[in-house]
């Protein structure tokens, strides 16, 4: 088998490796083979192991898995594409492609998932024949006990300090190769393997689980140790003084915006937290105060602090859809099943956490082998999603068949609508009601119709009321708020609501 040359090396900061075929002549192929690779990975893996995984990304060109994967991924984004536009420019003939979309995307992605995880294989196949079974099975290990810690520790931590830094550091890559050099600390690599091997297949991950690819193999997990020479020494040589250099200095430029106004927020958030805490030992603070107490509380003081503060909210209040998520997460974080009831008693009460909500016990459930008990919260989400659907459609705009009622909102909330109406020189009256929803009762739908003095000139809408929908609608703070203009029926019904009328 012809071995594949690469022709161009790119260098980022991501723990990843990935080969592309460029196509030098577009539609008539000639392509050169670009690799890129990340320096925290080659900080990781020996130049054995390096090579173990250049030979797996090499080996989906020598299959010919690149052209074809390049193939199918293009597919599938023109697929999504047309039917995102089709969807989005309300074309007549959405309904004909709708049936087809539904029916050929999950086939192609199922179709699709399944024959990219048999070239995983095939990759890492060809890996150990180019460097041994041994040596590809440790690759695979370091690779992905690396990966882990890199996104769940080192990242995350390096971001905390911006709480109390003012400036991002200038090295954090210098950091990364540090820590792999002296090596990972034992503990978080064993627990970072030990998570990754009882890790289940994920349903829409290309890669298989690393226990299946090294079953396939026939070798076992082993813990990586200190890299003596690693893979960014041996290969990139006198250079990696000057590529260090200038991965530190896009990351620098990259963050130090975001940096700068997280410190700030962090900042703000601490001060907050100081006030609050000095108020509640002199008086009783309102729920809303006890709550930003708790949030700030976990974010700076830790989840133990918090979970008392989370408690104590519940105490007052059981129903409290934010604190019981709070102590649900929290609990399943500790792999504790307990979590699960919370979760769903928040999701009862508040609709907005149902998606994330049903993904984080799936999650929970899928990993301890619960799938069947998983799949009642995956058709929970897919249920809800249906019905915010069909919320959308039923708030986008107004009809003849709606039944109209009284606000409930009072004078001091109707105030400041009736001050902007009254900036606008163009408004004669305006009417103000409820329309009755059938989805999310409880999300209340406002309706402003307003009858501008002028609203036709021979025919044509006068310039002085365009826009003026787009004007209120900005300026009155409303949740959910629907402007309308120069419609003669929505206003005659609006008449009929008590206290409708809230501007002459």
């Amino acid at each position: 088998m012809h071995a594949p040359q690469v022709h161009e090396v790119i260098f980022d900061g991501t723990f990843n490796a990935s080969v592309v075929q460029i196509p030098r002549l577009g539609v008539l192929g000639w392509s050169r083979n670009c690799l890129t690779v990340g320096l925290p990975l080659l900080d990781a893996v020996t130049p054995e192991q390096f090579e173990a995984v250049l030979a797996h990304e090499l080996g989906h060109l020598a299959r010919a898995h690149g052209r074809f994967r390049a193939w199918i991924y293009r597919l599938r984004t023109s697929w999504t594409q047309l039917a995102e536009n089709l969807r989005k420019q309300g074309q007549r003939g959405w309904f004909i492609f709708a049936r087809f979309f539904n029916w050929y995307g999950p086939l192609f992605g199922a179709y699709t998932l399944v024959l990219a995880r048999s070239q995983e294989y095939s990759a890492d196949r060809h890996s150990a024949d180019a460097v041994g079974a041994t040596i590809a099975a440790d690759a695979l290990t370091a690779v992905a006990v690396g990966a882990r810690v890199v996104a769940t520790t080192f990242w995350p931590s390096l971001l905390r300090t911006a709480d109390t830094q003012p400036g991002p550091p200038s090295a954090p890559f210098n950091d990364v190769e540090r820590r792999f050099r002296q090596g990972l600390l034992a503990d978080e690599s064993e627990s970072a393997l030990e998570k990754i091997l009882v890790q289940k297949p994920n349903p829409s991950d290309t890669h298989p689980p690393l226990r299946d690819r090294l079953a396939a193999l026939g070798e076992e997990a082993r813990l990586p140790g200190p890299t003596k020479r690693s893979a960014a020494a041996h290969f990139v040589g006198k250079a990696l003084v000057d590529l260090r250099q200038a991965l530190n200095r896009r990351w620098e430029r990259q963050v130090t915006a975001s940096w700068k106004a997280r410190h700030d927020q962090a900042r703000a958030s601490r001060e907050k937290l100081d006030q609050l805490t000095e108020k509640s030992r002199v008086e009783k603070l309102s729920a809303q105060e006890m709550w930003q107490v708790a949030v700030l509380t976990e974010a700076f003081r830790g989840v133990d602090a918090a979970v008392d503060l989370y408690q104590q909210i519940l105490t007052e209040n059981e129903n409290h859809a934010a604190a019981n998520f709070a102590i649900g997460r929290i609990l399943l974080s500790r792999e504790d099943f307990n979590g699960i009831p919370m979760i769903e008693q928040a999701m009862d009460v508040s609709s907005d956490l149902v998606p994330v909500g049903c993904a984080l016990v799936q999650g929970f459930l899928w990993q301890h082998d619960r799938e069947d008990e998983a799949e009642v919260f995956y058709r929970r989400a897919k249920e809800h999603e249906r019905i915010v659907a069909l919320a959308a459609l039923e708030r986008r705009r107004i009809h003849r068949r709606d039944r109209f009622i009284e606000t409930g909102l009072d004078d001091a909330t109707v105030a400041p609508i009736r001050e902007e109406l009254s900036k606008c020189p163009e408004v004669a009256r305006a009417y103000m009601v409820r329309k009755e929803v059938i989805y999310f009762p409880e999300k209340f739908l406002f309706v402003l119709g307003v009858v501008p003095r002028f609203t036709e000139v021979f025919g044509f809408r006068s310039r002085t009321s365009q826009g003026l929908a787009k004007r209120l609608a900005s300026k009155i703070n409303l949740p959910c708020l629907v402007v309308v203009l120069r419609a003669r029926w929505a206003t005659r019904r609006m008449k009929r609501v008590n206290r409708a009328q809230i501007y002459s």
